[in-house]
Formats: structure tokens, C-alpha cells, sequence
């Protein structure tokens, strides 16, 4: 009878150490591939977030890039009223310059007809600033300025430009992303 329950004993606990030494090997695959699987979802989160990534005010255009993005200040009371300041992701930047396209077209096409603007007007050559706010409404819009000028050092792509006359060299215009409609385009004068 000892000897039938030392037999015992020793199954059982051969058994369970083997079932043990299977379950902590099983658990360690387990929790390698939950790892894996975690850290895989991870690393797809920040690739779509770095093609979301925001401009705003952050040096993350390329040196040679001919925009800017400016947060807004509400002491720019001359550019937008109510509104609160909101950033651009890649996405809604290149929907910016294809509205701009538009408005270039439109404002061309239009010269000989009778209209305010006189001039004529294009982006090939010229710098831009693009100031996103969120209006009263919750709808992205953005200050568009842009100007011909090319400035020797790169302090266009922290403060707005602002000059008087100048012509068709400097011309901005206000784009509402969520309506797609534009307004306020404005070209300076000559003095």
C-alpha cells in the first residue's frame, strides 16, 4: 500500500510538473505573440499618424519648400474674428493648393470681363502661408497669403508677411475646407 502510494505521489507530481513545464512554455508563446501583435498595431498607429502628422507652426516641410504653416494669433483681429486656431494635416494641405489652383484660374479667366481684380495672378514662383482656424460654425478655414518675393532668410515661415501695394506680387485669400468655397481674395495695389 506505501508503495502503491509513493506511485501515486510520484505520478502526480511528474504529471504536474510536466503540465506545468507545457503550460509556462505555451504562456511564454502566447505572451511573445500578444507582444508581437501589440507592438506591430503599435508601429501602424504611428505610421498613420506621421501621415496625418499636422502642420502647424512646426518645421516639418521640406528646407526647399515654398509653404508655411502659422498658427494663428488672435491678435491678427484683421485676419479672422471668433475663431479659434487649428492645425492642417497633409491631406488638407494639398486640398489648399488645388483650391488655390482654382482660384488662379478663375480670377485669370475672368480679366476681361469687368471685375475688382486687375491683375492677374499665379503660385509658380511664389511663397505661402497658410494660417487653419476653426470658425464659429466648427469649420476649417484658412488665411492663404502669398507672396513673389523671395526673402534671403527663412523668417517668412514663422510671421505673417505683410506689405503695402506691391501689386500681384502679394494676394491672399480666405478658403473654407469644410464648404470648399473661398472668399475675400485680396490683391494689393500699386502705390
Amino acid at each position: 500500500m506505501l508503495i502503491r502510494k509513493a506511485s501515486i505521489f510520484l505520478y502526480a507530481t511528474f504529471h504536474t510538473q510536466t503540465v506545468m513545464q507545457k503550460l509556462i512554455k505555451y504562456s511564454k508563446l502566447i505572451f511573445t505573440s500578444f507582444l508581437i501583435l501589440f507592438l506591430s498595431g503599435c508601429l501602424q498607429n504611428k505610421s498613420k499618424e506621421k501621415m496625418d502628422e499636422s502642420y502647424a507652426g512646426q518645421k516639418i516641410e521640406p528646407a526647399q519648400s515654398d509653404f508655411t504653416v502659422i498658427e494663428f494669433n488672435p491678435e491678427w483681429y484683421w485676419i479672422y474674428k471668433n475663431v479659434s486656431s487649428s492645425t492642417l494635416s497633409e491631406n488638407e494641405v494639398q486640398r489648399v493648393e488645388e483650391i488655390l489652383k482654382t482660384i488662379v484660374k478663375e480670377n485669370n479667366d475672368s480679366l476681361n470681363e469687368k471685375t475688382e481684380s486687375r491683375f492677374s495672378l499665379k503660385l509658380k514662383g511664389y511663397k505661402k502661408q497658410f494660417v487653419p482656424v476653426l470658425n464659429e460654425k466648427g469649420e476649417k478655414e484658412v488665411w492663404a497669403n502669398m507672396f513673389c518675393s523671395d526673402f534671403e532668410t527663412e523668417s517668412w515661415k514663422n510671421g505673417i508677411v505683410e506689405v503695402e501695394d506691391g501689386g500681384n506680387c502679394f494676394w491672399n485669400v480666405k478658403i473654407n475646407l469644410t464648404t470648399g468655397k473661398y472668399y475675400a481674395l485680396s490683391i494689393n495695389g500699386y502705390a
